[in-house]
């Protein structure tokens, strides 16, 4: 596939917070392998009072993606910042991303009243607990860089297929 890279004037580094630090999956064991997997290690003992934690997971989750979105909190996040991300990522290899997950939609268990009708409609899933944190790499190497490398393709394949068959 052909990659469009951005330049200076189309990042959008003012309404998607791609300084902010995502380590919530550091803190959930779920994520250990696919952690390991990209290279991305911490010492348990660092984190072993709070692993596996839901109540400790939810909040850093939640601080994390409205840090992310530039909201006090999940209630204060404008989730059309999420549309203007996707204009940008849908001309890149995260598009392969994009489909394969839209590929295996039926797979998931969502509840009935959630309509992933289309591609924006799937972009939004990767915003979700399982996907947010590779995403955010994603999003932070297209915002850093002008593009997205094919390792950090991979590793979100790699989370995408560990989200659908869980």
């Amino acid at each position: 596939m052909e990659s469009k890279q951005l330049d200076n004037n189309e990042k959008l580094s003012k309404r998607y917070n791609k300084n902010c630090i995502v380590t919530y999956p550091f803190y959930d064991s779920k994520f250990d392998s696919l952690l390991e997997d990209i290279g991305l290690n911490i010492d348990k003992n660092i984190v072993n009072e709070y692993l596996d934690d839901d109540f400790i997971l939810d909040i850093l989750y939640k601080n994390e993606i409205s840090a992310v979105l530039n909201g006090e909190n999940c209630d204060d996040i404008d989730f059309t910042i999420l549309d203007d991300v996707y204009n940008d990522l849908k001309q890149t290899p995260f598009l392969e991303c994009i489909n394969l997950l839209n590929s295996k939609k039926d797979k998931l268990k969502l509840p009935t009243i959630i309509d992933i009708s289309g591609e924006p409609d799937i972009f939004r899933l990767f915003f979700s607990y399982d996907l947010f944190f590779i995403t955010h790499m994603c999003i932070n190497e297209l915002y850093t860089t002008g593009n997205i490398g094919s390792n950090t393709i991979s590793a979100l394949k790699m989370g995408i297929e560990l989200f659908v068959n869980k």
